[in-house]
């Protein structure tokens, strides 16, 4: 298993709780804020990046019609029967309960993986059984586009590319928080249009690609010279609530800094270029083998080996357990370690008696060596 690096998988699994207690804590009944966790996602992408321009790097040697079709199936036998099955287990609630109320309108854009656009409509509405797959979206439509784009490209034009894409992608976002916070109804709405929009994270897949093409001085220079950008972060957060138009609360507090869905002080524009950059870091770390055994503890790795399902599931449990806590007294932080057990065990069952089944396919018709991307 050459290709398998355990602390990655310790790196998505912290991705995935990061983004479970952010949804989490949003009940209203429980009593701690966590407005930082929304983090998980960029997390997400950034690993992406580097793990699926790892793979295309290794196969660039195969002929183009061989190397898009072992992609595309083992890309599909990952991740779209668990997904599907989702939506079937939406649809189900949905027959049973006439809720979610915009399912209709959601269905299409779910079906196709283009759910991050249907923010651009008017008769969008925020729904929490689904609203956590603009993400996914936007990963399927990386998927269309980078092997293509890795296959052409030399490693040289590769570096190039990935580097443009890192300094050009925050003027993007720049005019599109321009562009919608004058079509939108609300500025939130703009803010969400900015964050859900596909081209707004490209630079977080170029900054986890191109940490597989440069020199391996260079990434060990980069390493060395972290501190510099956990300090840019650090600071950058705390000049952005100092600077924060509104009475701080705990709310914000917690974000430190980094906000979500916000324009203010254009955070769009910088905040998450910063992370992606933190967060390449940290791969790079963890994949040289430099980094603290803490994110090879059991737990960690285990979860993220079925982050996706951990990710897939969760927010039909915190709904759950909204609606059979929300006039009970209880501890929020033990109910969140209930709400933790559940979640983990629902994703390992759909695991081994599901997504297992389709999995060993992957390697029937395309024999390759084990990697991080499962």
């Amino acid at each position: 298993m050459a290709n398998y690096i355990k602390s990655l998988d310790g790196l998505r699994g912290i991705a995935v709780l990061l983004v479970i207690i952010y949804h989490f804590s949003k009940l209203p009944f429980i009593g701690f804020d966590f407005e930082l966790g929304w983090i998980g996602v960029q997390l997400f992408f950034v690993l992406s990046g580097f793990l699926i321009t790892k793979i295309l790097i290794q196969e660039k040697k195969e002929t183009l019609n061989f190397y898009l079709k072992r992609f595309y199936w083992r890309r599909t036998l990952r991740i779209f029967p668990i997904y599907f099955l989702y939506l079937l287990l939406i649809y189900v609630i949905w027959l049973l309960s006439h809720e979610p109320n915009d399912f209709k309108f959601s269905i299409p854009y779910l079906l196709t993986y283009t759910y991050n656009f249907s923010v651009l409509a008017e008769s969008w509405e925020i729904t929490r059984l689904y609203s956590h797959l603009w993400s996914l979206s936007i990963e399927e439509q990386f998927y269309l586009l980078w092997p293509i784009i890795v296959y052409v490209l030399s490693i040289r034009g590769l570096k190039i590319l990935a580097i443009t894409i890192i300094i050009l992608t925050p003027f993007v976002r720049l005019i599109l928080g321009e562009i919608l916070i004058n079509t939108m109804a609300t500025e939130e709405l703009a803010g969400i249009g900015v964050y859900w929009f596909t081209l707004s994270h490209f630079d977080a897949f170029a900054v986890g690609g191109v940490l597989n093409i440069i020199h391996e001085n260079t990434r060990h220079k980069i390493i060395r010279f972290g501190w510099i950008v956990w300090l840019m972060v650090l600071t950058a957060g705390i000049l952005n609530l100092v600077n924060y138009d509104a009475e701080l609360t705990s709310y914000e507090w917690t974000s430190l800094g980094y906000l979500l869905p916000v324009l203010e002080n254009y955070q769009h524009v910088w905040s998450y270029t910063l992370l992606n950059l933190l967060f390449g870091i940290m791969i790079l770390s963890a994949s040289l083998k430099k980094t603290t055994p803490f994110l090879e503890v059991k737990p960690l790795v285990f979860m993220g080996k079925i982050s996706y399902g951990m990710y897939l599931y969760h927010f039909i449990i915190i709904v759950f357990v909204e609606k059979l806590f929300t006039d009970r007294n209880i501890n929020g932080l033990l109910l969140l370690f209930i709400t933790l057990g559940v979640i983990t065990l629902v994703s390992y069952l759909s695991y081994i008696i599901f997504e297992k089944k389709f999995l060993v396919l992957k390697n029937k018709k395309f024999n390759k060596m084990p990697s991080n991307i499962t």
